[in-house]
Formats: structure tokens, C-alpha cells, sequence
């Protein structure tokens, strides 16, 4: 019988991933860097789809040239002008999160984008707010607010 190394670098890589995870938050903290963290990786995912290049589908299903728009709700968040096969996010991790502006967030179809950013907070957490942005050509960073007493 032979070894299958990529079945057996899975099986470890998901127990390795979620042990280091563990040790860099701790437990019962708020930390709004996941919510950013991943709200940047899902904005740019489907930013990612949008160099224009006619008739081709990026990564996350959506074809080159798309318009998708992410736009905040009430309760969370959704993707608007996604094919009904690709299933992002509606919710965020902890709630209630704040999202100032409450504005959409426009991701193509040109490969320049509108400068945007957007400001998340965590109503009554000690959690500083954090900002994603983009210059339009780049991709949404986050950037850590520091709140001024």
C-alpha cells in the first residue's frame, strides 16, 4: 500500500491551523481583526475576479467583469450580482458590529475601483475600530484605529 501524502498533509494541516489559532487569541476577547480580517479576504476575492478579461470566471465562480457590490443590512451584510452557486457570508462573527459608513462597497467590474473605505466597531467593546480601505488599484487593507479619549 502507498503513502498518499496529500490526503495525510490535510488531515494535518486542519488541526495545526486551528492549535495556532488558538494560542494567538485568547479565548473570551473581542477581537474585531477577524471580522476584518475576514471581510477583507471576502472583498478581495471577488475583487480578484474583475481584470476584465471577457468570457473567463475568476476563483470565486464570478465571471471576469462582473459587478458585485457588498452592501451592509441590518443584521449583517450581503453580495449583491453573484451567480446563485456562489455562497459568500451574510453574517458577522460577533454582533452587533458597526459599519460606518453605512454605504455599499462597489468591487468592479473595471479593474480600477472607486477609492472606499469602510470603519467596523464593536459598540461597547474595548476593541479599537478598524478600517478596510483601498486606493482603488490596491487591494483593502486594515488599518487599526486608535479611538482619541
Amino acid at each position: 500500500m502507498k503513502f498518499n501524502w496529500k490526503k495525510f498533509d490535510w488531515l494535518l494541516l486542519f488541526p495545526l491551523a486551528a492549535t495556532f489559532l488558538a494560542l494567538l487569541r485568547p479565548g473570551d476577547t473581542v477581537w474585531l481583526g477577524d471580522e476584518a480580517g475576514l471581510m477583507a479576504l471576502a472583498l478581495q476575492a471577488n475583487e480578484a475576479g474583475h481584470p476584465a478579461a471577457h468570457g473567463l470566471v475568476g476563483s470565486m465562480g464570478v465571471a471576469y467583469g462582473a459587478l458585485v457590490v457588498w452592501r451592509p443590512m441590518p443584521q449583517g451584510f450581503r453580495f449583491e450580482g453573484l451567480p446563485p452557486n456562489v455562497k459568500m457570508p451574510t453574517q458577522w462573527l460577533q454582533t452587533p458590529v458597526l459599519v460606518q459608513p453605512n454605504t455599499p462597497v462597489v468591487l468592479g467590474p473595471e479593474p480600477l475601483i472607486p477609492r472606499q473605505s469602510i470603519t467596523l466597531s464593536l459598540p461597547g467593546s474595548s476593541s479599537a475600530p478598524v478600517r478596510l480601505a483601498t486606493d482603488g488599484l490596491r487591494p483593502f487593507s486594515i488599518q487599526n484605529l486608535q479611538e482619541t479619549p
